[in-house]
C-alpha cells in the first residue's frame, strides 16, 4: 500500500521572551480553520495569552493583574479549549498567527 505524503504549510514564529522560544511552528489546520470566524476571548483570557507571549509563567501573571496562579491557569485552560490546541504555547502560537494577540 502506498503511503500518502502530507504536506503542511511552515509558519515561521518569533516569540520574545526569557524563557519562551519558538522557532517553526508546523500548521496541522486545515485551511478552512483560518475563516474570518475565529473564537472570541475575554479581555482577562487575552491579558494572560499576551503575557504567556511574554514568556510570563502563572504565578508571574498572577502577580501582575492581581489574580492567584490558578486563576490564571483556569483563564488559560478556557483559551485553549476555545482555540482547541493543547498547551498554552499552542494557544499563543495560535493567537498570533490569526492576529488574535500581538507578540511585541
Amino acid at each position: 500500500m502506498a503511503r500518502k505524503s502530507l504536506s503542511l504549510p511552515v509558519t515561521p514564529l518569533r516569540i520574545m521572551s526569557g524563557s519562551v522560544q519558538l522557532g517553526v511552528v508546523m500548521d496541522a489546520r486545515p485551511q478552512s480553520e483560518s475563516s474570518p470566524d475565529l473564537p472570541s476571548l475575554s479581555r482577562r483570557e487575552t491579558e494572560c495569552l499576551e503575557w504567556v507571549s511574554r514568556g510570563k509563567s502563572s504565578s508571574d501573571i498572577g502577580a501582575i493583574l492581581g489574580l492567584s496562579p490558578r486563576t490564571v491557569d483556569s483563564y488559560l485552560e478556557k483559551v485553549c479549549a476555545k482555540l482547541r490546541v493543547r498547551t498554552r504555547i499552542e494557544a499563543v502560537a495560535y493567537a498570533v498567527r490569526t492576529g488574535m494577540i500581538d507578540p511585541d
